[in-house]
């Protein structure tokens, strides 16, 4: 009795001679990023064939089971036997019959136009039909995330897209923590893509990508997408909504980053006022709202106004947190540095 192998939802049949070697593996640790969080993979090629078993029939066996198949192209992909005479039959035959997705990546450079005709009339990757090893290597891992986001989104677009947003936003959050932050730009834009195309411009949930994206930006590039979530959760939440003093508070950090404190200041006053509301005014995320409101006033040179909000936010935060907790710890020392700049003689 033949004993077919059950394979993984998530399976990928990669098409590749033995000298790409080290293509096939990005492709896999690519794909691996973005199913980290699942143990359903697998990136199938053909050196997992014994060199005693039927090599068309573990070939046929294997193909009919994968939902994508890889091709990637190059001199030694076009002239070799096993891949022309065994791999590329049964891949046609099951995009012919099954609806196997075929997906073509030039990775050296090759005549393949012109060597295999139905290759030709394929969209190959990349689009722009430079072969990766002609690339920087910047633009070269640009075009393998868009190809891997690709192959995500054909497993994932018959279940519930926004699991997919989740998951990218999730990467990007990670590569965040780990301060890299220009490779988690591509996983937030395409998660804002996702959730833009399932909910709509105006939904939450698009607020919040964008203020996830902005984090990884240049502050001019964030400025308009922090204004731009917080102008969809004021009209989705109401003005008055907890959700919308975060946005607010983030904002007026961002101002304060680009040397424009003055601008913050009502944004976080603004952000004070539907805390105070909406928790008691004794609460420790309140004093986070005070510190935040101080410490713009102290770069704005309105060292009198600051003072008494420092001193109310550290004393909630030593009753709330105690003394040696490190929010608590931070803001005594925005209450030191601004009384040294109020009184620099005495350190004199």
């Amino acid at each position: 009795m033949t004993t077919v192998t059950v394979r993984p939802a998530v399976f990928v049949f990669a098409s590749c001679s033995h000298k790409d070697e080290v293509w096939r593996g990005r492709l896999v640790g690519h794909l691996q990023n973005l199913f980290k969080l699942e143990e359903n993979l697998e990136v199938w090629d053909d050196r997992r064939i014994d060199a005693s078993a039927d090599w068309r029939r573990e070939i046929e066996e294997t193909l009919v089971q994968a939902r994508v198949a890889v091709l990637l192209v190059s001199t030694d992909f076009l002239i070799s036997k096993l891949i022309r005479g065994n791999e590329v039959p049964e891949i046609l035959r099951l995009r012919q019959s099954e609806g196997l997705r075929v997906i073509p990546v030039i990775v050296r450079p090759c005549s393949w136009q012109a060597a295999i005709p139905w290759l030709a009339s394929q969209q190959a990757r990349p689009k722009d039909g430079c072969p990766l090893s002609e690339k920087t290597p910047t633009k070269a891992i640009q075009d393998f995330w868009a190809l891997c986001f690709e192959i995500c989104g054909l497993f994932f677009a018959e279940y519930h897209l926004p699991d997919l947003a989740n998951r990218l936003g999730r990467i990007g959050e990670r590569l965040v923590a780990i301060n890299r932050t220009g490779d988690a730009e591509p996983f937030l834009r395409r998660a804002l893509a996702i959730d833009e195309g399932t909910f709509g411009k105006e939904h939450p949930n698009v607020a919040t990508r964008l203020n996830d994206l902005a984090q990884v930006l240049l502050a001019g590039e964030a400025e308009p997408l922090m204004r731009r979530a917080l102008a969809i959760d004021e009209a989705a939440l109401g003005r008055d909504h907890p959700t919308v003093a975060r946005d607010l508070d983030g904002l007026a950090y961002l101002l304060r980053s680009m040397k424009r404190p003055g601008e913050g200041v009502p944004l976080t006053q603004r952000a004070l006022a539907i805390d105070e509301a909406a928790f008691a005014k004794e609460h420790p995320t309140v004093a986070g709202d005070l510190n935040n409101l101080a410490t713009l006033l102290m770069d704005a040179d309105r060292l009198e106004e600051a003072e008494p909000l420092i001193r109310r936010a550290l004393d909630i935060f030593e009753r709330s947190l105690g003394p040696d907790h490190l929010d608590t710890q931070g803001v005594q020392q925005n209450l030191w540095k601004l009384l040294d700049k109020m009184h620099p003689e005495e350190d004199e």
